[in-house]
């Protein structure tokens, strides 16, 4: 039996690879700062690491105590638009806490990686449906750091045999069950669900898209087909 580490596992997507990955018949264990992850995400019995992955030490302690066989990184902060406001902060956020990651499971010989990406690393592509191959574009920082993580674990593979596979998806919505509802403030199911429950219209913003009534068309996957994913990965 394998055991895995989650960072973010208190976070939305994070708690449902939680019990995606139990209900596989592996066991878990939650690296989490709580700074977007909630308590009643957690699943009974998933013990729980409270930490910030950009602790090298931390994550070090956390996969030699727990005796990791490998990681599924989704901790990160993720708003594209608020990116552009402050991108320092996702350089430093997101791409530290992955180079700390990569550094504490090289010493401490975890080589298998399950890295959440994102499927805005092509930018706006010109065509339909894209291809794993089609050029990386991304167009704010926060999707930046996703490329770079994908960077830095291609190197580590290179340089010291770590195995990774990166999940390239775009917006999540849905969920497993009411407690592992989606609480963004920023993604748009909940924004629609808590406009009509002020009693207000949802607010729609873009005219001028090719489709009927001139609104953008998006994609979407259900989170838990997603958690599901990131097991089979």
């Amino acid at each position: 039996m394998t055991r895995w580490l989650v960072t973010g596992g208190a976070g939305y997507i994070g708690s449902h690879v939680v019990q995606e990955l139990v209900a596989s018949g592996r066991e878990v264990v939650v690296f989490d700062d709580f700074s977007a992850g909630l308590e009643r995400r957690l699943t009974p019995g998933v013990p729980v690491v409270r930490g910030d992955v950009r602790d090298a030490d931390a994550v070090g302690a956390a996969l030699r105590a727990n005796a990791i066989d490998g990681v599924v990184h989704l901790a990160a902060i993720k708003a594209a638009g608020e990116s552009v406001e402050i991108p320092l902060t996702y350089y430093r956020e997101n791409i530290d806490g992955t180079l700390a990651l990569l550094e504490a499971m090289q010493e401490t010989g975890v080589r298998s990686l399950v890295y959440s990406s994102s499927a805005a690393v092509y930018g706006t592509p010109p065509r339909n449906p894209v291809v794993e191959d089609d050029p990386l574009q991304p167009e704010s920082p926060y999707v930046e750091t996703k490329v770079v993580g994908e960077w830095m674990a291609r190197a580590s593979g290179i340089a010291w045999g770590l195995s990774w596979v990166a999940l390239r998806y775009f917006n999540v919505a849905g969920a497993g069950s009411d407690a592992l509802g989606d609480s963004s403030v920023n993604n748009l199911v909940p924004m629609v669900f808590r406009a009509l429950g002020a009693g207000e219209r949802p607010r729609i913003f873009g005219d001028d898209y090719p489709t009927p009534d001139g609104t953008c068309i998006r994609d979407y996957i259900h989170v838990s087909d997603l958690a599901t994913a990131h097991v089979a990965a």
